[in-house]
């Protein structure tokens, strides 16, 4: 199984950490199935009613989204769907080598 620390997600996709760097996280997943080993992404603060029911332990978010991280690791990027998308890549296993 693929394994991650946020600060490592969060050094991959280029976005600011903030909250336990520690944290490991098993993958991505949607902000309503997300548990607290996974990351999820939010989009605006219009997401704010899901956000509020997510168990997501690490989210990926706008720079300029106010949220306090709480218990959650934020990423917070410029451009969080391309970082997101760097995300997403990490957890898939490498393909194997063309013989």
């Amino acid at each position: 199984m693929i394994q991650h620390t946020a600060v490592a997600l969060a050094e991959l996709c280029g976005a600011v950490l903030e909250g336990d760097g520690s944290r490991l996280l098993v993958g991505p997943a949607s902000l309503a199935e997300a548990r607290p080993d996974q990351i999820s992404f939010v989009r605006s603060a219009r997401q704010a009613g899901e956000l509020a029911k997510s168990s997501a332990g690490a989210l990926v978010v706008p720079r300029e989204l106010e949220l306090p991280a709480g218990e959650r690791a934020l990423l917070r990027s410029a451009d969080p769907s391309r970082a997101f998308s760097r995300v997403v890549a990490a957890f898939r296993p490498a393909l194997p080598s063309p013989m």
